[in-house]
C-alpha cells in the first residue's frame, strides 16, 4: 500500500515538472521568446494607435512599376503636398502622345516617339524659354555729306560765319571725329578777330571737347583746346587742359608749346 502511495507521488511529481517544464513554453502566448516578440509587437501597435495622426512622419510618394505591354499597374497617385494647378493637354493614350503644357508662363512640351535608331522608349522633351527675344540693329553711320570741306570753300571766299556753321555741322555729326575741331583751333588760333571773340571762344572750346575727351593723347588737339579755353576767359578749365597737354606722351611741338600758353 505504501510502495502504491509513493509510486503514484512519483508519477504526479515528474507529470507536473514535464508540464510546467515544456507545456506551458510551447502553449502559453505570455512565455517564451515568441511570446515576448508577440506581446512586444502588439504593444507597439497600440501604442502607435494612442499616438494619434499627429505623430504620424511625413506622407510618402509610393511608386508602381510602369504598365507593360500585358497592363501592369498604373502609378498610384501621391498623397505629398498639393502642387500649383496646370492645365494640361494630353492627346492619345500610349507614353508617345504630345504634352502642352497651357499655363505657367507660356512653356510648352512635347514628347516624341521613340527613336527607333536609338531603341530607347524614352520621349525627348524640348522647353521653350520663358524669355522674349528682341533683334538689335545697328544703325549704319549718318552720311553727312563734306561739312568739312564746305567749311573750307566758304573760309577762302571769306564768308567766316558760313565757314564756322559748317565746321559745327561737322561736329554735330561726328562729335569724336578730330580734323573740325582741329581747323576751328588753327582759325582761331591764326586770326586775331577770332581770338578776341569770347563767346565763340567759348562755343569753339564747347564743341572741341568731346573729340578731345575721345582722344587723350593728340597733342595738337589738347594744345587748340587749351589755347581756346583760354581766350575764352575760362582760366580753371585751361589750366587743368594745359597740365594734361604737357603730361601727353610722347610730347611733340604742340605738347612743348602748351607751357607758353596763353600767348
Amino acid at each position: 500500500m505504501v510502495l502504491a502511495v509513493l509510486f503514484t507521488a512519483v508519477v504526479v511529481a515528474v507529470g507536473t515538472y514535464l508540464y510546467l517544464r515544456f507545456g506551458r513554453d510551447s502553449g502559453s502566448p505570455g512565455v517564451g521568446p515568441s511570446g515576448r516578440a508577440r506581446t512586444d509587437s502588439a504593444t507597439a501597435a497600440g501604442a502607435a494607435a494612442d499616438a494619434g495622426p499627429a505623430d504620424a512622419g511625413p506622407p510618402l510618394l509610393v511608386l508602381a512599376a510602369p504598365p507593360d505591354a500585358a497592363g501592369g499597374p498604373a502609378i498610384e497617385p501621391a498623397t505629398g503636398p498639393a502642387t500649383p494647378p496646370v492645365e494640361a493637354l494630353v492627346t492619345g493614350e500610349s507614353p508617345d502622345a504630345e504634352f502642352v503644357v497651357a499655363e505657367g508662363g507660356g512653356a510648352a512640351a512635347s514628347m516624341e516617339p521613340p527613336d527607333a535608331d536609338l531603341g530607347t522608349g524614352e520621349g525627348s522633351a524640348a522647353v521653350a524659354p520663358d524669355a522674349t527675344v528682341v533683334a538689335v540693329t545697328v544703325p549704319p553711320p549718318p552720311d553727312c555729306g563734306d561739312p568739312l570741306g564746305e567749311a573750307k570753300t566758304l573760309w577762302r571766299s571769306r564768308d567766316r560765319e558760313g565757314a564756322l556753321q559748317k565746321l559745327r555741322d561737322a561736329i554735330a555729326c561726328a562729335p569724336a571725329a578730330v580734323d573740325a575741331p582741329l581747323q576751328w583751333g588753327r582759325w582761331i588760333l591764326e586770326t586775331p578777330a577770332l581770338s578776341r571773340d569770347r563767346d565763340l571762344c567759348s562755343g569753339a572750346a564747347d564743341a572741341m571737347r568731346p573729340a578731345a575727351e575721345a582722344n587723350p593723347n593728340h597733342g595738337e588737339l589738347w594744345f587748340h583746346l587749351t589755347n581756346v579755353l583760354f581766350e575764352a576767359g575760362r582760366r580753371d578749365e585751361a589750366l587743368l587742359a594745359r597740365q594734361h597737354c604737357q603730361a601727353i606722351r610722347p610730347a611733340n611741338d604742340y605738347v612743348s608749346s602748351c607751357r607758353f600758353l596763353p600767348q
